[in-house]
């Protein structure tokens, strides 16, 4: 039986990390079967808006134009915090909101991790920094052999541009924020693969 592909990344208010690593995945071979997104409810509008949107999502475009159905991802594919009374949570601003995100992390990257008919690929790129952090080490504590971690990278002029969402195939205009025109057919998107110590083995079958 093959063993399916799940991409995990974390978001906040720029979606486009999503994107940006399916494309670093599609140079090596190596596109999810499924995406998940753990982001807060804002983070989750945003996503919906810039990926799924019927007619401009990007992630539909970024299927089209290189021609790629299959891969699971919609509006329950984006999985939005919540604290310990099941409340969504908008932001993370407050220490108890960065402990609530941590639990919810933990707990999802630990229910993926028991799965054995999946394989793992955990993107840190998107979120807040405390974000990346957490979804990273919950992956050292439960992640598998097989299982990885990555940040995408992006040339410069690239990084940040809220138009932009991958390279394309052809050429398409998008403006800097100093005026400057960029053609996204020549941007740079590569994958950073990150080593991490897997602590699984070592842990009790309680732990686990």
């Amino acid at each position: 039986m093959t063993r399916k592909r799940v991409l995990l990344c974390v978001t906040g208010m720029t979606p486009q990390v999503v994107t940006e690593t399916l494309f670093a995945l599609k140079e090596k071979s190596e596109l999810p079967d499924q995406i998940i997104v753990i982001t807060t409810a804002r983070g989750k509008n945003r996503a919906v808006r810039d990926l799924l949107d019927a007619k401009e999502g990007r992630f539909w475009e970024f299927c089209n134009a290189f021609n790629l159905p299959g891969i699971s991802f919609d509006e329950f594919s984006i999985e939005v915090i919540t604290n310990n009374k099941g409340e969504l949570l908008e932001d993370i601003r407050s220490p108890q909101d960065n402990s609530d995100a941590a639990d919810f992390i933990m707990n999802r990257v630990r229910e993926l991790c028991q799965n054995d008919d999946i394989i793992l690929h955990v993107s840190l790129a998107g979120g807040r920094k405390s974000m990346g952090f957490l979804v990273g080490y919950a992956l050292s504590i439960f992640g598998r052999e097989e299982d990885k971690l990555s940040h995408v990278l992006v040339s410069e002029e690239f990084e940040g541009n809220r138009d932009f969402f991958f390279p394309s195939p052809n050429k398409r205009r998008i403006i800097s924020p100093t005026g400057k025109e960029l053609d996204t057919s020549n941007a740079f998107v590569g994958l950073a693969e990150i080593p991490f110590i897997r602590l699984r083995t070592g842990l009790t079958s309680d732990v686990l």
